[in-house]
């Protein structure tokens, strides 16, 4: 996994290996750290017109963030996500 820190801009990397038997069978099932984190990346996608988010919509990824919120406890970080999804939503209609 990488990224870049927003903040000091540095490029961090993770590498581990893995079994094929520590994967959920369902996204449902995933931890849900994973299952908001994936989220939040969806929603940056479709802000970006991704290719890889070009079936997804806005309204869905706030519906699986109110799901997630739900099993991870909400939080003023998720609070805060939801209301970025609320404005976008609003800019694109």
């Amino acid at each position: 996994m990488r990224w870049q820190d927003p903040d000091t801009r540095q490029v961090v990397e993770l590498s581990k290996d893995f079994d094929t038997g520590e994967l959920a069978s369902d996204f449902e099932y995933a931890n849900p750290y994973f299952q908001r984190a994936v989220i939040v990346a969806e929603y940056a996608e479709i802000l970006k017109k991704s290719y890889w988010a070009e079936e997804s919509s806005l309204a869905y990824v706030y519906h699986e963030a109110v799901r997630v919120s739900e099993l991870v406890g909400w939080d003023e970080n998720m609070g805060e996500f939801m209301e970025l999804i609320r404005r976008a939503s609003q800019l694109t209609d």
